[in-house]
């Protein structure tokens, strides 16, 4: 399981970024979306999923990482590019590492891991956070565009 620090290790070494203003991204966009849900909102993590409030439908959601990541930015007092770009690139490697030994933890959001089933295609699986668990007004969807991407790993 890679969690948040050895995220922001492989991202920081991709880009060329410090590693303290890597890993000061991730948990200020954790915690940005933290506090989204909180308030009752529904929020879209990295394309890949959203977590829905019973009360709200996914797909009206029109918030893009750009937004997300000019937020993220104004409290971290860094670029918005910067930001983009780390964003970016964990979206990028949640999606095109399907490897079924590694599974990935945005602490307090998601839990992702790819399985193989009996026809020997990879399938993802995404959890909510363990706190969001007991909470039924909460529930998790996949994106099409992750849903579509994971797809094109087993054809290729």
């Amino acid at each position: 399981m890679l969690y948040r620090e050895e995220i922001s290790d492989i991202i920081s070494k991709k880009l060329r970024l410090s590693k303290t203003d890597t890993d000061l991204i991730l948990h200020n966009y954790c915690m940005y979306m933290q506090e989204r849900l909180y308030n009752g909102k529904t929020i879209n993590v990295l394309n890949i999923c959203y977590i829905v409030n019973n009360d709200e439908s996914a797909y009206d959601l029109r918030e893009t990482l750009a937004y997300t990541a000019t937020e993220i930015a104004n409290k971290s007092n860094m670029g918005s590019e910067t930001v983009l770009r780390v964003l970016s690139t964990l979206g990028d490697m949640l999606v095109s590492n399907t490897d079924i030994d590694i599974s990935y933890c945005l602490r307090g959001l998601i839990r992702v891991r790819y399985i193989k089933n009996d026809s020997g295609f990879v399938k993802p699986r995404i959890r909510k956070s363990n706190k969001f668990t007991s909470d039924d007004n909460i529930r998790l969807v996949t994106t099409p565009f992750f849903r579509r991407k994971v797809g094109e790993s087993n054809a290729g």
